[in-house]
């Protein structure tokens, strides 16, 4: 009964309500001699036991939904990343080719290296306002894990599957410069 009730709760104890206290204090008053009253031994066995309940609790696999969180907030900011990353690198690629690449007589390909670097400075600088993007997107919340959860490896697994497939998705959709132009596909 005291898991059940438990299970309601968080572990922070100032959320535990006055039937849980009850219920958890009747369960161990062994001598039953006044409601309410406990002697120290007993008080000492009912604090342990809920100690017991609540590292239980927090030592518990998160959920699948919980896991889909942790996949889904990890996978947006990177979404956003990836985007802007590959649009710009290959704007400011193109730009680089174009106003230097004569010039200095770089490659296509020093070109796009240094567009990806002014990509990555910019991608730094929006990292910040990326995530408080996100943050305020309802359906994105990441849930409250305790640190044993966090280091779970399917929390660590879900979170990285999650920052892989955002930042893919998002390079994908950074390809979107060579769609506009009508430059993405080489006519032969």
């Amino acid at each position: 009964m005291l898991a059940a009730a438990l299970a309601q709760h968080t572990p922070d104890v100032k959320n535990f309500d006055e039937k849980y206290w009850e219920e958890l204090f009747k369960a161990h008053d062994v001598a039953g001699d006044s409601p309410g009253a406990l002697s120290k031994s007993e008080f000492q066995a009912a604090m342990l036991a809920h100690t017991s309940l609540t590292e239980n609790r927090n030592r518990a696999a998160p959920s699948s939904s919980a896991l889909k969180m942790v996949f889904l907030a990890s996978a947006i900011p990177f979404v956003a990343f990836g985007f802007l990353d590959n649009a710009i690198m290959l704007m400011a690629g193109e730009e680089i080719d174009h106003l230097l690449g004569i010039r200095l007589g770089l490659s296509t390909l020093a070109s796009a290296g240094l567009g990806n670097a002014v990509a990555d400075v910019i991608g730094v600088g929006a990292a910040k306002y990326i995530e408080q993007a996100v943050r305020w997107l309802p359906f994105v919340k990441e849930p409250k894990l305790s640190k044993f959860q966090q280091s779970l490896p399917s929390t660590q697994r879900a979170k990285l599957s999650g920052a892989m497939i955002g930042v893919l998705c998002g390079c994908l959709l950074g390809l979107s410069p060579l769609f506009v132009q009508g430059t993405f596909f080489l006519l032969r």
